[in-house]
């Protein structure tokens, strides 16, 4: 024989696991929504993210292309330059300069040390030695060039440069002038 208590028992036992069964489906669906939920908004925030990185990287990969494009516009320019005619002068041993120059001739010479201009003047020999237009000596001249073509047009407007290169004592637009400034400040006799 069965007793009714426990009969009575068990059934509101099952109930009650039936109840806790049927809230912890509850549960589990609304985890799954919620897990799903943030699943999705952790694709979207990663889909913006790649959005955002690929759009960045076609800027740069834009803007890398522009300037490839311009290196080589500037490499046609280039080689589109007349070349330097042949002629040009170039530093020569000091044993091979001219020695027979009058008073208002003159050659470039300077000072070269393990390829590099140390000193430059504008200078002629007068039968004794090397003196630039001062009357100093050069005896420190290593290497000589002629002096350049002068300019065919009339000198510019003097600016600041020309202004502080005739205060050192240079007449602007001289060759030595012009000369020094290319030589980045190398000093000169008598500076």
């Amino acid at each position: 024989m069965t007793d009714p208590f426990q009969v009575g028992a068990l059934g509101a036992a099952s109930a009650q696991l039936d109840q806790l069964l049927e809230l912890a489906t509850m549960n589990i669906h609304a985890l799954r929504s919620r897990a799903a939920s943030f699943i999705d908004v952790g694709r979207r925030a990663a889909g913006e993210r790649r959005a955002r990185a690929s759009s960045k990287f076609g800027r740069r990969a834009s803007e890398l292309n522009s300037a490839a494009d311009t290196i080589e516009q500037l490499r046609n320019y280039i080689r589109a330059l007349p070349s330097a005619p042949s002629s040009a002068p170039a530093w020569q041993p000091i044993a091979t300069a001219p020695q027979g120059l009058t008073n208002r001739q003159h050659v470039i010479v300077a000072l070269i040390r393990d390829g590099v201009v140390r000193r430059i003047s504008e200078a002629r020999f007068n039968g004794i030695g090397w003196y630039d237009k001062a009357g100093t000596q050069c005896h420190w001249r290593t290497h000589w060039m002629p002096l350049p073509d002068p300019p065919a047009s009339a000198s510019p407007e003097p600016d600041e440069t020309t202004t502080k290169t005739h205060a050192r004592g240079d007449t602007p637009g001289s060759p030595v002038d012009s000369l020094t400034a290319s030589t980045h400040g190398v000093p000169r006799e008598g500076a």
